[in-house]
């Protein structure tokens, strides 16, 4: 896993994800990932703590679990540290230097894409893991320019996102950002559904629908090339 790590000054910075520890109040949920000079593990909460509001504090950015034991549910980490003992050794600074080394290495291999471009299913699932499948997002700025489009999502939890759709780019939004807002023309997506079909790739305003439902009156992008970049807020 790897995230973009917000710090409570408005700052961020980006760090491999080591475990996630889902205590049963939500607002007690951590993960453990390294501080931002690189040097130690950290526990950071998913929320920020004592808000009134349930600010969200990590993005993932990249969902893969690939060698992780996962302990019922309650908490997971990667294969080699001590999911039992970590957050302990965290709290007394007592993580031994062979295990900190080791996620040092790990994080320092690791290869952070700003601007990451749709090609796989694997692609699609991490963009779906940072921007929250779409829910809430409202389309705050639209530029057309020929052979590309650029979007300006507002409303995700946590962050804003840009996205660009460039060669034999196709588009409709009048569903969702065409004036006058009414209900039935409401800007706000529940959900937002990537695919992949015939060398083109499939924005779609609406969870788990297919190309073929698009000509129901969807709000769609459709081009040869996809990226996005996440800001967060």
């Amino acid at each position: 896993m790897y995230a973009i790590i917000k710090e409570e000054n408005g700052q961020y910075y980006t760090s491999t994800v080591f475990g996630c520890y889902n205590c049963k109040d939500h607002r007690n949920r951590y993960w453990i990932v390294l501080n931002k000079e690189k040097t130690a593990l950290v526990k950071h909460y998913v929320f920020k703590p004592k808000s009134r509001f349930l600010e969200l504090m990590l993005i993932c950015t990249d969902s893969e679990r690939n060698g992780w034991n996962d302990e019922k549910g309650e908490f997971s980490c990667v294969d080699f540290l001590p999911a039992a003992k970590i957050s302990s050794m965290i709290d007394r600074k007592k993580v031994p230097t062979e295990l900190l080394e080791q996620c040092i290495k790990t994080d320092s291999s690791y290869s952070f894409n700003e601007y990451p471009e749709i090609r796989s299913q694997k692609d699609i699932d991490d963009l779906y893991c940072a921007a929250g499948g779409f829910h809430d997002a409202y389309i705050q700025k639209l530029e057309d320019r020929g052979d590309s489009l650029y979007i300006l999502f507002e409303g995700i939890w946590g962050c804003k996102l840009e996205v660009w759709f460039e060669n034999d780019v196709s588009y409709d939004t009048a569903d969702r950002y065409e004036e006058p807002q009414t209900f039935e023309n409401d800007p706000y997506w529940y959900g937002g559904t990537v695919v992949i079909r015939d060398d083109y790739i499939y924005l779609i305003d609406d969870c788990d629908v297919s190309v073929n439902d698009i000509e129901n009156g969807y709000c769609y992008f459709r081009a040869r090339k996809m990226k996005y970049h996440i800001i967060p807020d």
